[in-house]
């Protein structure tokens, strides 16, 4: 089977993408693959975890504001004879309004609880993965093993000639005890499978295993980082 005809599917759905789920507003057919590849892919579930969390916080910031923007509005002196429009809000170590106390607390709540959004993330290091089993190797074990840098995003290339027909191919990483750190569809580009993980893995030897989308087991890689 031509490489040319198989989908070239991302590894992973943006973050914009990721958002537009959580909001309900991802439909079919995108929906249901998205789905599938949330209940395999652990990466992708802690960032739609964020994104939920992200949304919960927005909205409850919100209903805050609205709330003491109404008080506000309300002005008529309360039973009590505290002025309505100038409730006073207590912060640690301030007395406020309500209305600009609820701007304060937004502010807060996205400044130290989404850093995500703003985070520096350091840019994938490519990485050319040379066959250890199922394939040729350009020698023993040792020289084999493909190097890069721990902590960070990486691009995995790996030749794909000579592969069996399938329909799709997929990736496991697994760490020296054989435990599955991430898993996910292989891109395919004329020749060349590719993969991206967006998160780090820590230092130490890993091993990359391609199967087909049926679940035969064809070839493992090799990589170690520091």
């Amino acid at each position: 089977m031509s490489f040319e005809l198989l989908p070239k599917t991302p590894a992973h759905p943006s973050e914009d993408l990721l958002e537009e789920y959580s909001f309900g507003r991802v439909y079919e057919p995108a929906l249901t693959e998205m789905e599938e590849h949330l209940l395999v892919c652990v990466s992708c579930q802690i960032k739609l975890e964020e994104v939920d969390e992200y949304r919960a916080l927005m909205k409850s910031a919100a209903g805050t504001w609205e709330r003491d923007r109404e008080a506000f509005r309300a002005g008529p002196v309360s039973e009590s004879g505290t002025s309505k429009r100038f409730a006073i809000t207590r912060v640690p170590g301030v007395l406020l309004p309500g209305v600009l106390a609820a701007a304060v607390l937004m502010a807060v709540l996205v400044s130290a609880n989404i850093p995500w959004r703003w985070r520096s993330i350091p840019p994938a290091t490519r990485v050319k993965l040379m066959a250890m089993r199922g394939g040729s190797s350009p020698g023993g074990l040792a020289d084999g093993l493909a190097q890069a840098p721990a902590g960070n995003p990486l691009d995995l290339a790996m030749d794909g000639a000579n592969l069996p027909p399938a329909q799709g191919y997929r990736l496991k990483v697994v760490n020296q005890s054989g435990q599955e750190i991430w898993s996910g569809a292989a891109t395919v580009d004329g020749t060349q499978l590719s993969a991206h993980l967006a998160a780090g893995l820590r230092s130490g030897v890993y091993w990359v295993r391609l199967y087909s989308s049926s679940g035969d087991f064809l070839r493992e890689f090799g990589m170690r980082l520091r």
